[in-house]
């Protein structure tokens, strides 16, 4: 999002002058007491509507991606095949293709900190 003067976004000073030039207000103290009411007001709407979202969307770490045993072998075997030493978006992207199922590369390092996670705790 955009901020002008740091203060307001470019949607609520758009706004702003498009109320301004259908209202005509008289004197400094009307149009600012407007402005900031708009401001007020359009920031109330995009805390209640970010509100809504977060409870009505899941977010894609609480989705849960099913793996089968398959996968999680190729996943182990994959592991070993392609080292640490080898760069990182590289060793991910061959660590999904050998995996295959669809499994992403954000998939599979989920899995990976899911399964070391679970280990620590023991």
């Amino acid at each position: 999002m955009v901020f002008i003067g740091k203060k307001k976004s470019m949607s609520q000073v758009t706004t702003m002058i498009h109320d301004l030039k259908n209202k005509k207000l008289n004197g400094p103290e009307q149009l600012k007491h407007h402005i900031e009411s708009l401001a007020e007001k359009k920031t109330e709407e995009a805390k209640n509507g970010q509100n809504e979202a977060k409870t009505t969307e899941p977010k894609k770490e609480e989705q849960v991606v099913e793996w089968t045993q398959e996968e999680q072998t190729k996943l182990q075997a994959a592991m070993k095949q392609f080292p640490q030493s080898m760069e990182v978006f590289e060793r991910w992207n061959n660590i999904s293709e050998a995996v295959g199922g669809g499994k992403t590369k954000k998939d599979c390092v989920a899995r990976v900190k899911a399964i070391k996670a679970q280990l620590k705790k023991k």
